[in-house]
């Protein structure tokens, strides 16, 4: 896979070579590849979870800290702009 590439495309795209591969072929082949669909899939729940926690608990202590609310959430919509952004 190259740097950058999506992980479930190369996956699939492996998949249908194999596929092809295999009716063409006279021999019996195995397919010798490791499939991280499911780990890519857990690791990304895991970052959403973590993420929306992570948001929860924030908002929280800024509300906490500040005891306004609309202060608290201006704060906390920063941070993942300034992610976002960081990307660009």
């Amino acid at each position: 896979m190259l740097k950058g590439a999506n992980s479930s495309e190369v996956i699939e795209n492996v998949k249908n070579v194999l596929l092809k591969f295999k009716n063409s072929s006279r021999r019996n082949c195995s397919e010798p590849f490791l499939d991280r669909t499911k780990m890519v899939n857990n690791a990304i729940g895991t970052v959403e979870k973590n993420f929306m926690e992570g948001a929860l608990i924030e908002v929280f202590v800024l509300v906490l800290f500040f005891r306004n609310l609309r202060a608290g959430l201006l704060v906390a919509s920063v941070i993942p702009l300034a992610m976002l952004f960081r990307n660009l």
